[in-house]
C-alpha cells in the first residue's frame, strides 16, 4: 500500500468526474399495478457505476509536530466525524505507534505520564480522531485548518475492475 499526501485542490483536479448511471425504467404505459418501475442494472452498467470515483481511496488525518488541537476542523465538519479524544479512551487493536506514527506518539507523550510525574497540559494525551465511515470527503477540515496540518492521504492501489 502506497500513501501519497495531496491537497483538496489536487483531489478535485485529478478525480475523473463521471455522471451517475441511472438504472433503466419500464415505459410509463406499462407502469400499472405494483410492478417495480426501475429495472436492475446490467452487469456492464453495474461495473461502470462502480468505477465512479467517490473519493473512497482518500482519508483524512492530522497531527504532527504543529497541530495544537484548536478544534476548528471538528467544528467545521458537516458530518461531525472529527473529534479530539483522550488517548486512554481510544480502543485500537494492534500497534498504536504503527497506526498513528512515532511523531504523534512523541507529541502526545504516549504512554501517558503518571500523576506522580507532575501536572499535564490540556493537550497531553489527546488525539485527532476521524471516523472514516462517516466522512464524506468534502475536505473542509483541510481547507480551514489554520496550520495546514490536516492532510489528505491518497491510498494506492485502488481496486481495478
Amino acid at each position: 500500500m502506497e500513501i501519497t499526501y495531496v491537497t483538496a485542490f489536487d483531489v478535485e483536479k485529478t478525480v475523473e468526474k463521471k455522471e451517475r448511471i441511472h438504472p433503466p425504467t419500464i415505459p410509463v404505459k406499462r407502469r400499472i399495478g405494483f410492478k417495480e418501475v426501475e429495472v436492475a442494472y446490467t452487469v456492464e452498467m453495474a461495473i461502470e457505476e462502480a468505477k465512479r470515483c467517490l473519493r473512497c481511496n482518500h482519508r483524512i488525518s492530522a497531527g504532527g509536530d504543529f497541530c495544537f488541537l484548536c478544534g476548528i476542523c471538528k467544528d467545521i465538519c458537516p458530518q461531525e466525524c472529527i473529534d479530539m479524544k483522550k488517548v486512554d479512551k481510544i480502543s485500537i487493536e494492534g500497534n498504536l505507534e504503527k497506526l498513528i506514527g512515532p511523531k504523534i506518539m512523541k507529541l502526545f507523550k504516549w504512554p501517558l505520564p503518571s500523576a506522580s510525574e507532575g501536572p499535564k497540559t490540556w493537550m497531553e494525551g489527546t488525539a485527532f480522531v476521524n471516523d472514516q465511515e462517516k466522512c464524506i470527503r468534502c475536505f473542509m477540515c483541510q481547507r480551514e485548518c489554520p496550520l495546514s496540518v490536516v492532510t489528505i492521504e491518497r491510498i494506492s492501489p485502488r481496486y481495478e475492475f
